[in-house]
């Protein structure tokens, strides 16, 4: 077996690591959901997004109604789930 190293950059450029700071997996919707209706986890996927402000746990959205509408791979905000439901 390999020797794990202490350096936690993997060999990565400044922009790739720049990049890995502020590009994480984010919650996005891969079908519409329509305001007012439950998420379900057929309707959520995580994917690289440089939005701000989302989800990025898939099982914390499960069961949460949308205020807007939502579109295919529109990352789900803060704004537009009802928190408090579910």
């Amino acid at each position: 077996l390999g020797t794990a190293l202490l350096v936690d950059d993997f060999g990565m450029s400044a922009s790739e690591l720049d990049y890995r700071q502020w590009t994480r997996k984010h919650v996005v919707a891969c079908q519409p959901i329509k305001a007012g209706e439950a998420i379900n986890p057929e309707q959520v996927v995580l994917k690289r997004t440089p939005s701000k402000s989302v989800f990025t746990n898939l099982e914390s959205v499960y069961g949460k109604k949308v205020l807007n509408d939502i579109e295919i791979d529109q990352p789900l905000c803060f704004k537009d789930i009802n928190v408090e439901v579910g």
